[in-house]
């Protein structure tokens, strides 16, 4: 398991990506599947706009599950 911190001001999706592809030891640029083609990126980002977000949102990408906290930590737990 690992888990990324909400030091950075770019959208949640944005993070979802670079969290994968650091842990993948790739680019982001690198992914074939698109995160859009897994979830709708638009509707993750306005959850996680601005503070006072209670969701928790959960869901599978490249063989991980992906969990995006209320407070915008992103969690990787690879999938056996």
């Amino acid at each position: 398991m690992s888990e990324y911190g909400t030091s950075s001001d770019s959208p949640a999706s944005t993070r979802v990506v670079e969290a994968v592809a650091d842990e993948l030891d790739t680019d982001p640029t690198e992914l074939e599947t698109p995160l859009a083609e897994v979830i709708d990126t638009d509707a993750l980002d306005n959850l996680f706009k601005g503070p006072g977000s209670s969701a928790i949102i959960r869901f599978s990408y490249y063989g991980h599950q992906i969990s995006v906290k209320e407070n915008g930590v992103i969690i990787l737990t690879e999938e056996s």
